[in-house]
């Protein structure tokens, strides 16, 4: 049985994973029911902090949403609604112990993972010399007065956004529906884009507007980079020799891109460059020492060691480092979570240990991204400045912040990355052309053999069937940007309300309430539907999963309907039966309209609905035409 005392003590440390404010608030003030219905069902709520961090957020915004329909069902007596949110709220448990196996080496009580350098000297007495600098140590280590320069701004240390759930996601993005990907680069990834916390997005807008260089030290998953801005152009600084057979580099890089295109709107092309990190841990202290480097010229560079002392000092700890116990050759180092393999070459960098022969389909897997992709859709193919090709392979390795330097790796090269929309029209194919090149797959980077050497797939086209449905999901997306958009009206009018006008407070209290009521009531709908959309496009979609889909976004209707069919403002319902009724009896007529459709249909007359319920109206309706859609032949 869980513990009431860790759930207690973790509480705040969840609520760290949370980004938005009103969930945030939703959460602190429902804590006695959410420990409640975590002792009683056994969720180990602490452990979504053992998870990646985009993943522990998604389940808990999720959990968030169920527990709030939970305590609303269970405050109205509604045993029916109950009995359904309880019924989801175990399928949500049964998925988080499902994330918790896939990932048995992140699985761990938050209490007793390490914070920072300084968190780490103080619980267990040592610092292992293989540790890597946390979000919290860099804070320290770049807000020292000491380097600073009036010519070149920077931000806090943050974590880049995800913009899909898995680094192969982002790849699955570009190779499976190129077209939607280059849109999606094109529009700064729309609904993949993930937004940062309000604090940085504030100082990443604020840096930009500016005329100055910028330097924004970025991590992701425990490895370190950094954007600059100089001169008007942006470079990514990454420690680690480039290796195009690491989907995290090139996961960092397209995202990065992605970002910069989402908050500059000047922004065209990315430049890379990178450095000679050897190790697989101190990533940190090279992006620390390239900072300091370039606002002091004479800046002498620390070692990794030196750089925890360093920080260790800044946090007011003494550190006592101590090498790192042995571990199989077949796992990393134990400052590090996931497992790879991984050699020491003679010139003493590492590269990994070879997975045996790979058959002719895997090799044409790391073929794929080619310049037809680029040129069918509009853009310029990604522009290589040192000759080796830019987005080699997306083949997820599972490793951590190893430095993928292979055995026959050159020199670091520096490359731009282009996403520049053509004006004329898009190219035919180039993979259609007999003379068209791939780029060779064990041979140098500059050696290429004509495509028709390889076997390739025939070309499949999209199923009629699946068009139908794609387009069908696109318009109850359009149906649920209308809903956001009646969420942030009801916002609106709650916040624009004036005392003043009011004849007391309880008035204006009973006015904000209500709005507020029907603003969350939206925002919840919306999430909800979305959430269970997302799981729908990701599944195979057939009818089990539309039968799915559309009890979940019932069940929503069902519990939020209501607030949104309230009518706030009587007014105008006043003024449309004065109107009606003076107007040559028709009030006779409208009462028989009323009567007719109550009799043949079981929703609310149109002209006595409100304009939230009719987008609701509009969401049943899309969601029930998919339905034939779906059906098998």
């Amino acid at each position: 049985m869980v513990s009431k005392t860790a759930l207690t003590e973790q509480y705040d440390n969840i609520n760290a994973l949370l980004d938005n404010l009103d969930e945030s608030k939703t959460f602190k003030g429902s804590r006695e029911f959410i420990i409640e219905r975590c002792i009683e069902h056994d969720i180990e709520l602490f452990n979504l902090c053992a998870l990646p961090t985009f993943i522990g957020r998604d389940l808990l915004s999720r959990f968030i949403i169920i527990i709030s329909s939970l305590l609303l069902a269970q405050k109205n007596a509604h045993k029916n609604e109950v009995a359904i949110w309880t019924s989801h709220l175990k399928k949500w448990h049964a998925e988080f112990k499902m994330e918790l196996q896939r990932a048995p080496n992140d699985r761990e009580n938050h209490a007793s993972a390490f914070l920072s350098v300084g968190d780490q000297q103080e619980r267990s007495g040592k610092v292992t010399s293989d540790t890597l600098l946390a979000l919290n140590d860099m804070f320290y280590l770049f807000n020292d007065d000491s380097f600073m320069s009036p010519d070149i701004l920077k931000s806090d240390p943050f974590e880049l956004p995800n913009f899909s759930a898995e680094e192969s996601d982002l790849s699955s993005a570009f190779l499976k529906d190129e077209g939607a990907a280059a849109r999606l680069l094109s529009e700064g990834m729309g609904e993949l884009v993930k937004e940062l916390t309000q604090g940085i997005e504030k100082s990443i807008r604020e840096l930009i507007n500016q005329e100055k260089d910028i330097y924004l030290p970025i991590a992701h998953q425990g490895h370190w980079v950094s954007l600059v801005r100089e001169q008007g152009v942006w470079t990514l600084f990454d420690p680690q020799p480039f290796n195009d057979r690491i989907a995290r580099q090139n996961f960092i890089r397209i995202n990065c891109s992605i970002l910069l295109t989402k908050y500059d709107d000047n922004f065209k092309e990315l430049e890379y460059t990178n450095g000679k990190q050897t190790a697989f841990y101190d990533c940190g202290t090279h992006v620390v020492n390239h900072w300091r480097k370039t606002v002091n010229n004479d800046y002498v560079a620390l070692s990794h060691e030196e750089m925890l002392r360093e920080v260790g000092a800044k946090q007011g700890v003494e550190i006592v480092i101590v090498p790192p116990p042995p571990v199989p050759s077949a796992s990393t180092s134990t400052s590090t979570r996931r497992q790879a393999s991984f050699r020491l070459s003679e010139d003493g960098s590492f590269y990994e240990k070879e997975k045996g022969k790979r058959n002719e389909k895997e090799k044409e897997k790391e073929r794929v991204y080619d310049s037809a992709f680029w040129e069918e859709n509009g853009f310029s193919r990604p522009h290589t400045l040192g000759g080796s090709d830019l987005l080699g392979s997306f083949e997820p390795l599972d490793q951590p912040d190893l430095l993928g330097t292979t055995a026959d790796s050159q020199e670091p090269i520096s490359f731009s990355l282009r996403y520049q929309r053509r004006d004329k029209a898009r190219n035919q194919r180039l993979s259609a052309e007999p003379a068209a090149l791939v780029p060779g797959d064990d041979r140098s980077s500059n050696s290429s053999v004509p495509v028709d050497s390889y076997e390739t797939e025939d070309y499949e086209p999209v199923p009629e069937k699946t068009k139908q449905i794609n387009n069908q999901i696109l318009k109850i997306e359009q149906v649920l940007k209308t809903l956001k958009e009646k969420e942030t009206e009801y916002r609106n009018f709650r916040q624009s309300a004036k005392r003043e006008d009011f004849d007391t407070d309880k008035e204006f209290n009973e006015y904000i309430e209500k709005y507020e009521d029907a603003e969350n009531h939206a925002k919840e709908l919306h999430e909800g539907v979305h959430k269970a959309l997302e799981a729908f496009k990701q599944s195979s979609k057939d009818l089990n999963d539309y039968n799915d889909f559309r009890y979940d976004t019932d069940v929503l209707i069902k519990t939020h309907k209501s607030s949104l069919s309230t009518h706030r403002d009587l007014s105008n319902i006043v003024l449309c039966n004065v109107l009606l009724g003076l107007v040559l009896g028709l009030g006779v007529i409208y009462g028989l309209i009323i009567g007719a459709t109550l009799l043949t249909s079981k929703r609310t007359p149109y002209l006595w609905r409100t304009d939230g319920l009719r987008k609701v109206y509009d969401l049943e309706d899309v969601v029930e035409e998919m339905e034939s859609l779906c059906q098998p032949g």
